[in-house]
């Protein structure tokens, strides 16, 4: 899983609602926007906005991508992704096509195995007088007549 770099440099943002700071309305923009402090109301771009710790947002967020490292109460909408960092804090509901937790370990590189705990075998069968005698065959008339087989 590839993470994004979220310690933006001040060039890359279009604005910063830093720490101590409140606003309460609409907002709606192009480009990345990091809070740092507290926003109520309404929040909508195509773009990345970066919620960072510490920060409380009260809001229903309609964007692109959202990162969330603080605390959101409302809904999340993105049409890209959603990634919580910690020690993000979400009450709401998150609608996204990709939810990437950030965690603080690879469960790639850093877990082994310990031991087996099941092992199921699949099985695939099929009616003795029909016409399905393989995989192959299955594959077959699933290409030739999509949607005609069920399972």
């Amino acid at each position: 899983m590839q993470q994004r770099d979220v310690s933006m440099q001040a060039g890359e943002l279009n604005a910063l609602l830093g720490r101590g700071s409140e606003f309460e309305g609409k907002l709606a923009f192009e480009g990345k926007v990091r809070i740092d402090g507290n926003f109520t109301g309404e929040i909508s771009t195509n773009d990345m906005l970066v919620i960072g710790d510490g920060a409380k947002v009260s809001a229903e967020i309609s964007c692109g991508t959202v990162v969330v490292e603080g605390e959101v109460v409302g809904n999340i909408k993105a049409t890209s992704a959603v990634e919580l960092h910690r020690p993000a804090k979400v009450h709401g509901d998150i609608t996204t096509p990709s939810l990437m937790p950030k965690m603080a370990f690879d469960p790639n590189k850093d877990l082994v195995p310990v031991t087996m705990i099941a092992a199921a075998p699949l099985l695939l069968g099929a009616q003795a007088a029909g016409t399905i005698g393989s995989v192959k065959d299955l594959i077959a008339q699933a290409q030739a007549k999509p949607g005609a087989i069920a399972f």
